[in-house]
Protein backbone atom coordinates (compact mmCIF):
# COMPACT_ATOMS: atom_id res chain seq x y z
CA UNK A 1 0.00 0.00 0.00
CA UNK A 2 1.19 3.51 -0.75
CA UNK A 3 2.64 4.96 2.46
CA UNK A 4 0.84 8.30 2.02
CA UNK A 5 -2.57 6.61 1.62
CA UNK A 6 -1.79 4.41 4.60
CA UNK A 7 -0.87 7.51 6.63
CA UNK A 8 -4.11 9.26 5.63
CA UNK A 9 -6.25 6.20 6.42
CA UNK A 10 -4.71 6.08 9.90
CA UNK A 11 -5.08 9.85 10.36
CA UNK A 12 -8.80 9.63 9.46
CA UNK A 13 -9.28 6.93 12.13
CA UNK A 14 -10.50 4.50 9.49
CA UNK A 15 -7.80 1.99 10.41
CA UNK A 16 -5.05 1.55 12.95
CA UNK A 17 -1.70 -0.13 12.51
CA UNK A 18 -0.74 -3.04 14.72
CA UNK A 19 2.38 -5.14 14.11
CA UNK A 20 2.54 -3.94 10.49
CA UNK A 21 -1.10 -4.73 9.74
CA UNK A 22 -3.93 -2.26 9.15
CA UNK A 23 -6.90 -3.12 11.31
CA UNK A 24 -10.41 -1.68 11.32
CA UNK A 25 -10.95 0.74 14.18
CA UNK A 26 -14.63 -0.22 14.28
CA UNK A 27 -16.90 -3.19 14.42
CA UNK A 28 -19.12 -4.16 11.52
CA UNK A 29 -22.15 -2.55 13.10
CA UNK A 30 -20.55 0.92 13.18
CA UNK A 31 -21.40 3.44 10.46
CA UNK A 32 -18.12 4.49 8.83
CA UNK A 33 -19.62 7.23 6.66
CA UNK A 34 -18.02 10.18 8.45
CA UNK A 35 -14.64 8.44 8.58
CA UNK A 36 -14.71 7.64 4.88
CA UNK A 37 -15.61 11.27 4.21
CA UNK A 38 -12.66 12.40 6.33
CA UNK A 39 -10.35 9.97 4.53
CA UNK A 40 -11.48 11.25 1.12
CA UNK A 41 -11.13 14.89 2.25
CA UNK A 42 -7.57 14.23 3.41
CA UNK A 43 -6.69 12.77 0.00
CA UNK A 44 -8.26 15.74 -1.81
CA UNK A 45 -6.37 18.21 0.40
CA UNK A 46 -3.12 16.34 -0.22
CA UNK A 47 -3.67 16.48 -4.00
CA UNK A 48 -4.53 20.17 -3.86
CA UNK A 49 -1.39 20.85 -1.83
CA UNK A 50 0.81 18.98 -4.31
CA UNK A 51 -0.61 20.96 -7.24
CA UNK A 52 -0.27 24.20 -5.31
CA UNK A 53 3.41 23.52 -4.66
CA UNK A 54 4.21 22.45 -8.22
CA UNK A 55 3.11 25.56 -10.10
CA UNK A 56 3.63 29.29 -9.96
CA UNK A 57 1.98 31.12 -7.08
CA UNK A 58 -1.07 32.33 -9.05
CA UNK A 59 -1.59 29.09 -11.00
CA UNK A 60 -0.95 26.99 -7.88
CA UNK A 61 -3.47 28.92 -5.78
CA UNK A 62 -6.07 28.74 -8.56
CA UNK A 63 -5.52 25.00 -9.09
CA UNK A 64 -5.68 24.34 -5.36
CA UNK A 65 -8.97 26.24 -5.10
CA UNK A 66 -10.49 24.45 -8.13
CA UNK A 67 -9.63 20.99 -6.75
CA UNK A 68 -11.10 21.79 -3.32
CA UNK A 69 -14.25 23.30 -4.85
CA UNK A 70 -14.70 20.37 -7.26
CA UNK A 71 -14.80 17.92 -4.36
CA UNK A 72 -16.74 20.22 -2.04
CA UNK A 73 -13.91 20.56 0.49
CA UNK A 74 -13.82 23.84 2.39
CA UNK A 75 -10.54 25.73 2.47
Amino acid sequence: MNEKIKELAIKSWLVSEHKGKLLSCYREDVDLTKYLEEFAELIVRECAEVVSNQYSEDWGKWSNKMILEHFGVKE
